[in-house]
């Protein structure tokens, strides 16, 4: 009989080593996954978060997690407080990282009166949404936000006729990814990484499918330059450019 207490003692003990040790090697997966790598922190949503919502009231709906640095998005934040007064202009999911892109302030997430081309317009549920990927200079230096609307400029080049023209007017912004922060001197600081030159964003159109063709088009034969388009913006002098009357 004292044996067989002995033997469910050692029985019970070696489990619950066997518990510990392999409690341990999950714990540690991570650690070693993210072994030799630069890691960093970033905020990533843990529960759905639908539009409009506040940047405070994201406290219980977030948590902070280890990286790669090479994984981190452009714009990662590490803090709440990098968005005070913010709200968000598109639904967010569960397993995205926090970016500071999918943030705008209240008075553009409203209707506002579109006088400086931010009308933070509504439901664009109707229309196609295309994105496409611009360097900075071609989107108003990469200011441009969640329900601005912007003015579709278009060229194209050899062996194409070289052609520069305003193809579309009072496009609605839906979102922006990759937005640049502004006095960020490293990538480890809250808000966006540092941008260069060669940095890209993420702009998506609402379209109608007509001009969603010509978007398209001329992304993969040609160039697209976005800029800013206010309510009221003249634009009866625009003409199909060329070589021939660049100078007038």
């Amino acid at each position: 009989m004292k044996r067989r207490v002995i033997g469910v003692a050692v029985a019970l003990a070696l489990a619950a080593v066997g518990t510990i040790l392999l409690v341990s090697y999950v714990n540690g997966a991570e650690d070693r996954a993210l072994a030799g790598e630069r890691v960093v922190d970033v905020l990533v949503v843990s529960e759905a978060v639908p539009s409009g919502t506040p940047a405070e009231a994201l406290a219980g709906e977030v948590q902070l997690e280890r990286v790669a640095s090479k994984v981190k998005a452009r714009g990662a934040v590490t803090t709440l407080r990098a968005l005070d007064g913010l709200v968000t202009s598109t639904a967010l999911v569960p397993g995205e990282q926090l970016i500071r892109g999918r943030f705008v302030t209240p008075e553009t997430a409203g209707s506002g009166d579109g006088t400086s081309g931010r009308s933070g317009r509504g439901d664009q549920s109707g229309k196609l949404e295309v994105s496409v990927a611009l360097a900075l200079e071609r989107v108003v230096g990469g200011t441009l936000r969640s329900g601005d609307t912007v003015a579709v400029f278009a060229s194209t080049t050899s062996p194409h006729p070289d052609v520069t023209h305003l193809i579309l007017e009072d496009v609605v912004v839906t979102n922006v990814q990759g937005t640049p922060s502004t006095g960020s001197t490293s990538s480890d600081e809250e808000g966006a990484d540092p941008v260069s030159s060669t940095d890209k964003v993420v702009v998506t159109l609402a379209l109608d499918p007509a001009a969603a063709e010509s978007v398209i088009w001329t992304m993969e034969h040609g160039t697209v330059w976005l800029s800013l388009d206010p309510k009221g913006a003249d634009v009866s002098g625009t003409r199909l450019v060329t070589p021939e009357n660049v100078f007038g």
